[in-house]
């Protein structure tokens, strides 16, 4: 089971998001789109790294993501900004990666031009604590909030980060404190529903 005091919590607000993104649009736009992809899917950086033409699907605007950290592979579900980014990319062979280094090949780290945006752009400014920084994996951990916040369950978001296991995925139940509340109020309605219904 994962410590979450030794794990980063970190997430961006949609407002620092949109500011990041349109920095790496003019710095790198790779870039942008790599951290586009893992703010709206969830994508670990190495799930993009590998990803191939044949597993994109606009048509059914799906992205089959093969190369997971645990081994079980999963489909992940394009908004319209992912799909649009998908469209006006040049599109190669169905073997080729969609996101390549220099000569094409395979993408071995998060670029260094991420940094150094957040850099420029303060994120870090005055954060010591590690948890608390901004780095390329904060995307993947914006995504998961973002859900959370906007009421999304726990175990869905476990299913769309390709989580194995729900201990790593209720590090972001905090972010949803009404969630316990609602289901009470929930089964309170269903109660007085079916009380109702026995006194008719």
């Amino acid at each position: 089971i994962p410590k979450v005091d030794n794990k980063r919590v970190r997430f961006l607000s949609h407002e620092e998001a949109e500011i990041l993104l349109k920095a790496l649009r003019e710095q790198d736009p790779q870039t942008h789109d790599l951290a586009l992809l893992s703010l709206h899917t969830g994508l670990r950086f190495g799930e993009m790294a590998s990803l191939k033409w044949s597993h994109v699907g606009l048509d059914r605007e799906i992205i089959r993501v093969m190369d997971t950290k645990g081994g079980v592979g999963r489909v992940a579900f394009m908004t319209e900004k992912v799909k649009a980014m998908f469209e006006a990319m040049k599109r190669r062979g169905p073997d080729d990666y969609v996101f390549t280094g220099k000569r094409g090949k395979r993408l071995k780290d998060t670029p260094i031009i991420f940094a150094e945006v957040v850099a420029s752009l303060g994120l870090n400014n005055g954060i010591s604590d590690r948890r608390e920084r901004v780095y390329f994996h904060s995307c993947r951990h914006t995504f998961a909030s973002w859900h959370v916040t906007a009421g999304t369950d726990i175990y869905t978001v476990k299913s769309l980060l390709g989580h194995s296991a729900i201990a790593m995925t209720e590090r972001y139940s905090h972010l949803a404190p009404g969630t316990l509340q609602n289901a009470t109020r929930t089964l309170e309605r269903a109660i007085e529903g079916a009380g109702q219904e026995r006194a008719e």
